[in-house]
């Protein structure tokens, strides 16, 4: 038996370097198709004309007036909330989005996304070998047709898994959904822990957190990128440690269409039915949380009053899941948050249901007596020295010190028409005096404005994309046949679409102020994990080509 596994491991360990090789020579052989215009010449009939098919057909397939938008967040809410916007700009967006709730939004899962993945939560902080993996990435894209036709690269969740596609000279939006150290420095999210255990882990944490805020710095003063947050909390999070101006860019979450009709979903409440408490995850007990002091509050002061009105929490009124139409059936929502901007209020805002939440003062008493929005907290990443260092005062993720100050820039308090209330009593009272069809008619013209607003903000992004982007690339066709080799002179200025192909020097030419020295080797965070060496030729034969 033992012999016969050794044959067996024999034979695929010489099949694997057989195909390895094969693999890395074929490579090479493209790469020369670019470099090299002699073996271009003599090889316009094979392995030039097989890269150039590949190339012709994405330029056929995405017009060069159209812009190709590529994401592969972890998330698939934000770029389904954007992806409207952009389309109605003539973009085409595409998603490879490796997470659960993709299947809400099908056209974005994952379809031939290449090296990263979910891989057991491991994908959010590229773990457990990151620098390894973003030379890995580079050279599995490196040559990639889609790769080359794309104009912009979208990152939200995390926004720091951008640094995967800093090599490609393409334009980047940086688009923070939630805490910037998310992915880098961030233990106090528990699935996140593992990574960071070990001997040194948290100093390799706080080293890669370091690193991510120097990157945003130089992506931000770049104008071929931006650097923009859907919620004002992260664009003053942004600023607080890294002194940068992050553009303020709303989620838009359009309303979707109902059940295959053409008509969009639009508030309709029916009478006797509740008034919802959401999110569906509100981080109170999910099977006693009537008995959690906030709701018990409610409880007493509905009591009270002979209330008209019957709450239920969302979690329980569609345990089974709920549509958008089943919530606009409800005539007003009460929030409780479990964080400072959630893609669950952007999508119940552009509803037009009216919504009600606690007041400043009485989140933040809830925050100190009870814990509630403890998830806004991701890490305590050590701020970095900037020059904007007075510019926001106070920890932003304390308790404590400036909890107002911070609380205070949450989607709730920045949204027209949300009505708050400074006590239980209150949003008794408030509710009873409220007309809600007006309050709805209200909040859906400011969603026609912020839509054009939002609109014309996409269009700017989208028109440096395209325009100042040396690199978004239409390959040209010279002869009547594709397979002309002078169909390899790519692009709107002429140049080739990688001008280095290994990543230290491409890396080195497109950030020379950032990339100074070579990443440095990885050391995992679980002792049982080995990083590979970053020489060239291990990342290649190792990573890249396979049979």
């Amino acid at each position: 038996m033992l012999r016969t596994s050794s044959k067996v491991l024999f034979a695929t360990a010489t099949l694997l370097l057989i195909c390895m090789a094969s693999s890395s020579q074929e490579g090479e052989e493209e790469e020369r198709c670019f470099t090299d215009g002699a073996f271009r010449a003599a090889r316009a009939q094979d392995t030039c004309r097989s890269l150039v098919w590949r190339q012709a057909a994405w330029a056929e397939r995405v017009p060069p007036d159209q812009p190709y938008v590529w994401t592969a967040d972890f998330h698939a809410a934000p770029m389904a909330c954007d992806a409207p916007l952009l389309e109605k700009l003539g973009a085409i967006v595409h998603g490879e989005v490796d997470f659960s709730n993709c299947g809400h939004y099908p056209s974005l899962c994952r379809k031939r996304l290449k090296v990263l993945g979910f891989d057991a939560w491991r994908g959010f902080g590229l773990d457990p070998c990151p620098h390894a993996l973003r030379r890995k990435f580079f050279d599995a894209y490196k040559r990639d047709a889609e790769f080359w036709r794309v104009d912009l690269f979208v990152c939200h969740h995390p926004a720091a898994n951008c640094e995967l596609l800093l090599p490609f000279n393409r334009s980047l939006l940086v688009h923070a959904t939630t805490r910037l150290e998310f992915g880098r420095d961030d233990s106090l999210v528990d699935w996140r822990r593992p990574f960071m255990a070990g001997p040194g882990g948290s100093a390799r944490a706080a080293e890669r957190w370091a690193a991510w805020v120097k990157t945003l710095q130089a992506i931000a003063g770049d104008p071929r990128h931006t650097v923009a947050a859907n919620n004002l909390f992260d664009v003053r999070y942004i600023k607080y440690h890294t002194g940068i101006d992050a553009m303020y860019l709303p989620s838009w979450c359009e309303p979707p269409n109902t059940g295959g009709h053409d008509k969009p979903v639009t508030y309709e409440p029916l009478p006797g039915k509740e008034v919802l408490l959401v999110p569906y995850r509100d981080n109170l007990p999910k099977r006693n949380g009537w008995r959690h002091p906030v709701l018990e509050g409610l409880e007493r002061a509905a009591k009270a009053r002979a209330s008209q009105f019957y709450f239920r929490r969302l979690q329980d009124a569609y345990a089974g899941g709920y549509s958008w139409a089943d919530l606009a059936k409800h005539p007003a929502l009460i929030f409780i948050p479990y964080q400072v901007s959630t893609m669950f209020f952007f999508e119940a805002y552009r509803l037009s249901i009216p919504i009600f939440a606690p007041s400043l003062a009485l989140l933040s008493r809830w925050v100190r007596e009870h814990g509630i929005l403890w998830e806004r907290i991701y890490g305590t990443p050590q701020r970095q020295r900037h020059a904007s260092w007075a510019a926001e005062p106070d920890d932003p993720n304390s308790n404590e010190v400036g909890l107002e100050y911070w609380l205070g820039w949450s989607d709730i308090y920045h949204f027209d028409h949300v009505i708050l209330f400074d006590n239980w009593e209150h949003c008794l009272e408030l509710l009873g005096s409220t007309d809600f069809r007006a309050v709805s008619a209200a909040m859906k013209e400011t969603n026609i404005k912020s839509r054009e607003m939002l609109l014309r903000q996409w269009e700017g992004i989208l028109g440096r994309a395209t325009r100042n982007n040396p690199a978004a690339m239409v390959p040209k066709i010279v002869g009547h046949d594709h397979g002309d080799t002078e169909y390899l002179t790519f692009g709107r200025l002429g140049a080739r679409p990688w001008p280095l192909m290994d990543f230290d020097s491409q890396m080195r030419a497109l950030w020379p102020n950032l990339y100074t020295v070579p990443l440095a080797p990885d050391v995992a965070a679980q002792a049982e994990t080995t990083c590979p060496s970053l020489s060239s030729f291990e990342v290649r034969s190792l990573f890249t080509w396979t049979c």
